[in-house]
């Protein structure tokens, strides 16, 4: 009863802590300055509570774009949020699976216009199947007046080493590990290649994003 409890206030947080509106600038001056080979792009990231009850209970869009001209979309993603228990420990997780647009011309209003999540449709989307990520809480929870609220560090990371997109999917970036702290969202992508996940080249740079919350949706 008592992890019931801890995996429902963790997806509770979860839900609202994602939403927002992201950039990594900080990182990208620090690369500037350390003058580093292969500095990360400046991108800003926008995730979106989507009201989408026939794709799960927690649905986020989620964008990236150039930061120096929003109309250059990076990447679509859905991410659903639900609940999964290991089959052999019974341990409960808060899952999170991966979906890709069929039609991603469709959506790309959607920041401005949220209301067309809401014609969202399981047709509509095509499943990274084998590439879902389990969240947990990091880090103990905080002291004094804060006590009592859940502590809003959290990492995410692939739920098994089944994740071989279809060469469909060739050149696509896709979401393999998260940390959350505060306003802090740091995420690891691997691209996809014809024979699945490309492993991460050698660089003078880490391979996290790290963005941080400049706003809400």
């Amino acid at each position: 009863m008592a992890q019931s409890r801890a995996e429902d206030a963790q997806f509770t947080a979860l839900q609202k802590l994602l939403p927002g509106r992201y950039d990594n600038a900080t990182q990208v001056s620090a690369d500037a300055r350390a003058g580093a080979a292969g500095a990360h792009a400046a991108v800003d990231l926008v995730i979106v509570r989507a009201d989408a009850d026939l794709i799960g209970k927690a649905v986020f869009y989620v964008r990236q774009s150039a930061s120096n001209n929003s109309q250059r979309v990076l990447s679509q993603r859905v991410w659903v949020l639900g609940r999964a228990q290991e089959v052999k420990t019974k341990v409960s997780h808060v899952e999170q699976r991966i979906y890709l647009f069929k039609e991603p011309q469709r959506w790309l209003d959607v920041t401005e216009e949220p209301e067309l999540l809401q014609s969202l449709l399981p047709q509509d989307l095509r499943q990274l199947s084998g590439c879902e990520l389990l969240w947990s809480k990091v880090g103990g929870d905080k002291a004094g007046k804060d006590k009592e609220k859940v502590a809003s560090d959290y990492e995410a990371h692939r739920k098994s080493d089944s994740c071989h997109p279809a060469s469909r999917s060739e050149g696509l970036l896709i979401e393999q590990r998260f940390e959350l702290h505060g306003d802090r969202l740091s995420l690891i992508e691997q691209q996809i290649g014809p024979d699945g996940l490309v492993e991460l080249s050698g660089s003078d740079v880490e391979p996290f994003y790290r963005f941080e919350r400049r706003g809400e949706n």
